[in-house]
């Protein structure tokens, strides 16, 4: 073979090489996006298997999971004042029971009037109602 005849069959590989980079790659974008639809379609029928039925579908042996994600950019509602004064309230409690149970009178009396500032009732905590009246805690 001549020099020339190995530069052509060269070029002619490197060619084809290329042509076939970008079959595979248009190949790939393809599969990717018909196995996105497919998983979309999937994910809007288990959801409505679920609302319908109240139950997910039972997946196939080839699949041995499927759950649904939330949404990038769809965030859960804030949470009312109320909800949140609520959980504030109970993390108080239980923080004043842990207390109560290891006789730390000084956290007791802290939490007794962050519950009352937050108005709460506390009934279910008579003997720590009025923690200023000097009332043994």
């Amino acid at each position: 073979m001549t020099e020339q005849t190995n530069i052509e069959t060269l070029q002619a590989y490197r060619e084809q090489k290329h042509k076939t980079e970008q079959l595979a790659e248009a190949a790939r974008a393809g599969l990717q996006s018909q196995y996105t639809g497919l998983l979309s379609t999937a994910a809007e029928i288990q959801k409505e298997f679920k609302a319908d039925f109240g139950e997910t579908p039972v997946l196939p042996p080839c699949v041995k999971t499927f759950t649904l994600v939330p949404v990038e950019g769809k965030t859960k509602p804030p949470q009312s004042e109320a909800a949140a004064k609520g959980k504030k309230i109970g993390g108080l409690r239980r923080s004043l029971t842990a207390a109560m149970k290891k006789g730390d009178k000084a956290k007791q009396e802290e939490l007794v009037r962050q519950l009352a500032g937050l108005g709460a009732d506390m009934s279910m905590h008579a003997d720590l109602s009025d923690p200023l009246a000097g009332t043994t805690l």
